[in-house]
């Protein structure tokens, strides 16, 4: 297994509590294919250097897991 580092951005036009069920999906995917979960950093709202999107602030997470690469 190799170890990954996955770093996302999240819509802030959400509720915050879908973010967090956006967070969970994306951990479930991993699991679901085997990945071991090192480390979970929870959304938090960040503000940008520049607009993307027309957005100036996002959620931001990564997570830190072990894959065997055939699967990624």
């Amino acid at each position: 297994m190799k170890n990954y580092e996955i770093t996302y951005l999240i819509s802030s036009e959400i509720a915050e509590e879908q973010v967090q069920q956006v967070q969970s999906q994306i951990v479930s995917l991993i699991q679901d294919e085997g990945g071991i979960m090192l480390e979970e950093k929870m959304p938090f709202r960040k503000k940008l250097a520049y607009p993307v999107k027309k957005q100036s602030q996002v959620y931001l997470s990564y997570l830190v897991f072990q894959l065997e690469p055939e699967k990624l």
